[in-house]
């Protein structure tokens, strides 16, 4: 009997992996496509065909392979977006309707990557577009004059205070763009053979460099404090969890002076760019606001987000069931504050979707990094196992500092983190 050489499910694997690496034109605004009404991104496009070829799929087979643990805390969340949808201020169907949409990404990705070459590629993908993005985002610094006087032109402001950037949002949303790639490179660097080809070995320094520099001139603390527990909990893993052989503790202290070669050259490029003190006086910020005004010449936000967070809470007590999608902002000034929202993940789900909702979420986020925790703690050491628990463990702590339940980018990221937990097959 003939059989065709290009299966749906490979035609399906295409169209993901083009559907990621379109993520590289989701962050730039004028890559978008502009309807009369919306303007939605070129991914919009590929998930629409990869929802037609699954339903195709599913018609001819009658099977669909479904995680009931994902499946829960998606219902979960859908319910707290319809019932905190009732009686809101106002009825912000585009939020619903988009959150419904994301919803979609990790059933499709668990049905389409179910093995351990279609995830890799998936990887390698989510790389590729942080070396694009990390190479634009660059380019949009060094046209801003970051080098420039202060007064030279708008640009040199922007720059200075949002780092590299390329939405018109906040530097903590574009950073995972290239934060996320270099976990992944961090990663396959330690699990790459120490025979690996000079092309290979210097395709992956680089884009690490470009990547942790990208990193530091974002200037969000909340980034490099998630980053830097992040690389402390791979370090943990590596000299604790993983068995030291000759060969893998040489790379575990190769690994480190890694790092601090990246510390030193990334300093150094501060001190160029002349964003060493405004450096400094950030990461002071964190703990000494008081002292840190001093490196920056301004006034910082702890203060303000912390009487953000209170009256959060206060709303939250207020309406346990959730206020509605993107209703938070207008219960704000009745505590005088004009905020869209607490500048926490966690809390944005709790205040606008109620405890069903922030259950829902919970489960999303930690039920994938207690299966792979025990995972690698069974003796799973694959490299991509353990980059994909890092990446999670970076998302789960930086999510306190910023809401990033709207974004595309971040929903594929936990669609592949899900199809990790579903590869059945062992692969080391």
């Amino acid at each position: 009997m003939y059989q065709p050489k290009l299966k749906i499910i490979n035609l399906e694997r295409y169209l993901l992996y083009v559907l990621i690496l379109s993520m590289a034109t989701y962050a730039i605004p004028w890559m978008r496509i502009d309807l009369e009404k919306t303007i939605i991104p070129i991914g919009g496009i590929f998930l629409l065909l990869l929802c037609f070829l699954l339903l195709i799929r599913y018609l001819y087979t009658k099977k669909i392979a479904l995680n009931k643990v994902l499946i829960f805390s998606l219902f979960l969340l859908y319910f707290s977006i319809v019932s905190s949808s009732f009686f809101p201020i106002s009825l912000e169907t585009e939020r619903i309707i988009k959150s419904s949409i994301f919803m979609i990404l990790p059933i499709l990705f668990t049905q389409i990557l179910n093995d351990y070459k279609s995830l890799k590629i998936a990887i390698y993908s989510i790389i590729i577009v942080g070396i694009i993005l990390g190479i634009y985002g660059f380019y949009n610094y060094f046209t801003g004059n970051i080098g420039g006087e202060t007064e030279k032109d708008w640009w040199w402001t922007y720059a200075r205070y949002y780092g590299i950037h390329y939405l018109p949002s906040t530097r903590n949303s574009d950073i995972y763009y290239i934060a996320i790639p270099f976990i992944f490179v961090l990663t396959l660097l330690f699990f790459s053979s120490l025979r690996l080809s000079f092309f290979k070995i210097s395709l992956l320094l680089s884009s690490s460099i470009m990547f942790f520099l990208g990193i530091l001139l974002s200037f969000s603390r909340g980034v490099w404090f998630s980053l830097a527990m992040t690389i402390t909990v791979f370090l943990f893993l590596i000299y604790k969890g993983l068995g030291i052989s000759k060969r893998s503790k040489l790379k575990f202290w190769l690994l480190t002076i890694l790092i601090i070669i990246f510390l030193i050259v990334g300093l150094k490029a501060l001190n160029y760019f002349g964003m060493y003190n405004y450096f400094i006086g950030k990461v002071i910020s964190i703990l000494s606001p008081e002292t840190a005004s001093y490196y920056l010449e301004e006034s910082i936000s702890n203060k303000e987000r912390i009487e953000i967070i209170k009256a959060t809470f206060n709303i939250i007590i207020n309406n346990p069931f959730g206020v509605g999608q993107d209703n938070l902002r207008y219960f704000y000034p009745s505590y005088g504050l004009y905020v869209y929202h607490p500048e926490n993940s966690y809390l944005h789900i709790l205040a606008e979707n109620g405890l069903f909702g922030f259950i829902g979420y919970l489960i999303f986020i930690f039920y994938p990094l207690v299966f792979l925790y025990r995972k690698i703690k069974e003796g799973s050491h694959d490299w991509v196992r353990i980059s994909i628990f890092l990446v999670l463990i970076y998302l789960a702590i930086s999510y306190m500092f910023n809401v990033e339940v709207f974004s595309f980018y971040n929903w594929i990221i936990h669609s592949i983190i899900w199809s990790s937990i579903t590869v059945k097959r062992e692969h080391k």
